[in-house]
């Protein structure tokens, strides 16, 4: 399918790359509420809280990469672009669900 007429297939990857990281926020405050702490990625695919194709389909579809780091008391999300890291926006969030971009 493509995207509407004036949005870019780049942009289209942006946005589907942000709801994967609203979504990755969705599951932390899930695991936290069951766990008392925040996971890792591989916490949350283990307990089922995001399946693991999610990460996957935003590395190969949509040429990003998902890294996740937590600390006590809470995390941080980012998704950089594989090809083109220093021409492509990057975006980062937390445990507040604040999607910062980050223009190259």
């Amino acid at each position: 399918m493509l995207p509407p007429i004036g949005i870019t297939p780049d942009r289209v990857n942006e946005t589907r790359t942000v709801n994967s990281l609203k979504q990755i926020v969705m599951a932390e405050k899930m695991y936290k509420n069951k766990y008392g702490s925040y996971g890792t990625l591989h916490d949350l695919y283990r307990t089922d809280t995001i399946p693991e194709e999610l990460i996957l389909k935003v590395r190969d579809f949509f040429g990003y990469k998902i890294t996740l780091t937590t600390t006590d008391d809470g995390f941080i999300a980012e998704a950089c672009h594989i090809k083109k890291p220093e021409k492509r926006a990057k975006f980062k969030v937390g445990p507040d669900g604040e999607i910062m971009t980050i223009n190259p």
